[in-house]
């Protein structure tokens, strides 16, 4: 057991020893590039990009809601047609 411990003794003296002679941290620092920031809070939302918001995430779509409605109404359509057709 006093072997194990030995090892690892001798592993951490050398990771310890590694460290300290390691390059400055001023060196080894890494500079990260942030995306500029707009403000936007001059901005104005009209009335259906609101409703759009409070609808939620899986509705606030970049497309005008009145055609993502119309869409989805066809879609619906459509899927019932098939449904029907399949039926005996």
């Amino acid at each position: 057991m006093d072997s194990i411990y030995q090892k690892l003794n001798k592993k951490l003296d050398a990771l310890q020893e590694h460290k300290s002679h390691g390059k400055n941290n001023k060196e080894t620092m890494k500079y990260t590039v942030h995306t500029r920031l707009v403000n936007l809070t001059q901005k104005k939302l009209g009335s259906e990009q609101i409703n759009t918001l409070n609808l939620g995430f899986d509705c606030a779509l970049e497309k005008d809601p009145k055609q993502f409605i119309n869409t989805l109404m066809m879609m619906m359509m459509m899927i019932i047609i098939i449904i029907i057709s399949i039926q005996p």
